[in-house]
């Protein structure tokens, strides 16, 4: 009897698994290691982020550190160079690699060896339009008042911390931070 309560308990177990698996996706290295798979998503990523290349078993030289814009030029430039369109990822996509990356960390080692932590550019640029109060604290903090408001929406975009998943929408265009491309699968 208490063989079969060890097996129903290791069944459930690897069903319980299976499902998280399923709901997250698997990243995988790719061939040459050089890029990490998003199979579900149907995405490859940059291993490295701009400015630093792979050398076979980690990212070298120094992350490229370009405004919101020249991050757009970068995904250009590496497109033509390649013959393979890369572009900066969307907020949604660059927040999914992070949840995917918090669920891979016991089973990918190392998944961007050598690369900057923090702060990651997105294609996402901020909208922000509505109505301003006020008499609201972090609207007086920022300096924003109903006649400002859609003048400042465009200076900022939307940049996600790959370790912690955490995202804003209030980074200035004209900020410095590294750039990582992806590109959609050809499966």
């Amino acid at each position: 009897m208490q063989r079969w309560r060890w097996i129903t308990t290791l069944a459930l177990a690897l069903t319980a698994a299976q499902a998280a698996a399923a709901e997250t996706g698997r990243l995988a290295l790719a061939r040459d290691g050089g890029a990490i798979v998003d199979a579900q998503a149907k995405l490859i990523w940059s291993r490295c982020p701009e400015g630093m290349s792979w050398d076979g078993s980690s990212c070298t030289g120094i992350a490229e550190f370009a405004t919101w814009s020249q991050a757009a030029a970068l995904a250009a430039a590496r497109s033509k160079a390649e013959g393979v369109r890369w572009r900066v990822p969307s907020v949604a996509e660059l927040r999914l690699l992070a949840k995917k990356l918090a669920a891979a960390r016991t089973t990918l080692r190392s998944p961007f060896p050598e690369s900057p932590q923090g702060w990651y550019w997105t294609a996402s640029a901020r909208v922000d339009t509505g109505a301003v109060n006020q008499y609201t604290y972090s609207n007086i903090q920022r300096g924003v008042s109903e006649k400002n408001v859609n003048r400042v929406a465009y200076l900022h975009a939307w940049v996600v911390d790959v370790d912690s998943g955490e995202s804003r929408a209030d980074m200035p265009r004209r900020s410095r931070l590294p750039v990582r491309l992806v590109r959609q699968s050809v499966e």
